[in-house]
């Protein structure tokens, strides 16, 4: 059931929240989806500056921030597979490009207009890894008149948070409008005694966008914007337990004291006492146009980006081999992402019974990646893993359609479909090294590769009724689709594709294909 959003206006009135759910702008309250939005008032409001910063606000939903990337969880259904062979269960779109990478999703928001998050199979609007539902971050567009804005904040941790944009019309037919973002603070672990090693929790992020709306009339609207980004953090977070209990290996684990002395003594050091200080350092730049030309009877759009990310860290972390043995392993990272997606759509307009919209979609990404993973000796492992992924090459077309009928003033039914076609392959190594230092000419190595493809059609069925005139009582079918990936190991090993249905009455619950949950949601 759905019922109007609204922020208090400055007369006391209740504008209502307008919303791109559907991939077209209606009121939230009159929009059949299982919905959550915040706007850019809640956001302030709450203090909500990343994706992570939602965690569990919103019902059925849990983002959580990770050395490897964002993790969204829907309803249950989630991925623990964030590396180039995997993808998410849950898109995380900007301004409605998906963004493939989890590591590419905990970028700060800044200027934003609102974010709307959709529960449930989304696979005919939105495509493929939706099965969970959607997330998508619509940033402020530039705006026919000038305005402008800046904060700072200080605060515990050395907290500093620097923030701004101003919004400037060139023209009757330009409008631009810059923002920018910066935000720091210390670890919110502090360290031990004797060690300069620095915990992680710690943040060092700054972001800029330039926007420019162009609208030269004939019915023609064009919003272009360039994003650029980078993120420095310190990845360390881990303590060994075994300093703080005695006994596990014999399964009764005795609390070691909590005496002052004791506390400064448990401190965190690099695995193994190897002096490497973790870190996390992203950078990240996109392009996005997002062109329309409403011709009359219809709306043609192109939605386009291109986005660029980068990606090196090294995480030190208590790898368990034992109740009471925690060696030190030490991972190191790079990664090169490119990925491309254009969206071509078309729309009906007017307010007849009928309302319809269909259009083809292409993705490209492309992953060059290295892992290594030091100092496992001591567990009778080699001692130096190497996982060396180049290329890794995602492809995705589609063609999708929905269409919404009005059978009386308050009663409406919408069908929708979409096929889409993926193909991913990969081609890499896996190295060993033998001896104190790496040697490639002579170290072991094992194929790492392989090929899939899949394809699937989504669809959705609903109705929805006006119950009353801020009340929307629907209910909903629909399907989801997630594309394969590989094993590690094997040169034709693959992960199938997963598919997820979910129905709803108010709200559909994703669940495996073979069964159908009623849950009720806020």
């Amino acid at each position: 059931m759905a019922t109007g959003v609204r922020d208090a206006g400055a007369d006391g009135t209740l504008p209502e929240v307008i919303v791109t759910a559907q991939r077209r702008a209606a009121p939230a309250s009159r929009t059949p989806v299982a919905m959550s939005v915040l706007t850019a008032a809640q956001l302030d409001q709450q203090g909500i500056d990343s994706p992570g910063a939602i965690a569990d606000r919103l019902p059925n939903t849990y983002l959580q921030n990770s050395y490897d990337g964002l993790r969204i969880t829907m309803r249950g259904v989630s991925n623990a597979d964030a590396t180039e062979k995997g993808d998410p269960s849950a898109a995380y779109l900007v301004d409605g490009v998906y963004v493939a990478r989890p590591q590419a999703q905990s970028a700060a928001f800044y200027d934003v207009e609102r974010i709307e998050v959709l529960r449930g199979p989304q696979g005919t609007l939105y495509g493929r890894n939706t099965t969970a539902g959607a997330v998508n971050v619509i940033s402020k567009a530039p705006v026919p008149y000038f305005e402008a804005a800046a904060s700072a904040t200080v605060g515990s941790y050395d907290t500093r948070q620097l923030g701004g944009m101003v919004n400037v019309p060139v023209s009757d037919m330009l409008a631009l409008r810059a923002a920018f973002t910066a935000n720091r603070h210390d670890p919110y672990l502090r360290n031990g005694q004797g060690t300069g090693y620095r915990p992680g929790l710690d943040r060092d992020d700054r972001a800029a966008r330039l926007s420019a709306r162009l609208t030269p009339g004939h019915g023609i609207s064009a919003i272009v914007r360039y994003e650029a980004g980078l993120d420095n953090t310190n990845n360390d977070s881990t303590v060994p337990d075994t300093n703080f209990y005695s006994g596990l290996a014999q399964g009764k684990p005795v609390w070691n004291g909590d005496d002052g002395a004791r506390r400064l003594t448990n401190r965190f050091k690099s695995p193994n006492n190897v002096p490497d200080q973790g870190f996390s350092h992203k950078t990240s730049s996109s392009l996005t146009a997002d062109v329309s030309w409403d011709v009359g009877p219809a709306t043609l759009s192109w939605l386009g980006s291109h986005r660029n990310f980068e990606h090196d860290y090294l995480y030190n972390y208590f790898y368990r081999v034992a109740p009471s043995v925690a060696l030190g392993v030490r991972q190191n990272f790079h990664g090169d992402y490119t990925q491309d997606s254009h969206e071509l759509r078309i729309a009906t307009n007017g307010a007849g019974p009928l309302s319809a919209q269909g259009g083809v979609y292409w993705f490209h990404e492309n992953v060059s990646d290295h892992y290594t993973f030091r100092d496992l000796k001591a567990a009778g492992l080699t001692p130096y893993y190497v996982f060396d992924n180049d290329p890794v090459d995602a492809r995705s077309r589609a063609v999708f359609g929905q269409a919404t009928y009005a059978l009386s003033r308050r009663l409406r039914a919408t069908a929708g479909a979409r096929y889409t076609e993926d193909d991913k392959s990969r081609y890499g190594y896996i190295g060993y090294q033998q001896a104190a230092a790496l040697n490639p000419a002579t170290d072991p190595r094992e194929l790492n590769a392989g090929a899939i493809s899949s394809h699937k059609t989504t669809w959705r069925l609903a109705l929805d009724y006006d119950l009353a005139p801020d009340t929307l009582l629907y209910g909903s079918l629909a399907t989801g689709y997630k594309s394969g990936g590989f094993n590690d190991g094997c040169s034709a090993g693959a992960v199938g594709s997963g598919r997820l249905a979910g129905v709803g009455c108010p709200a559909a619950s994703a669940v495996p294909v073979h069964s159908l949950v009623y849950q009720p949601e806020t």
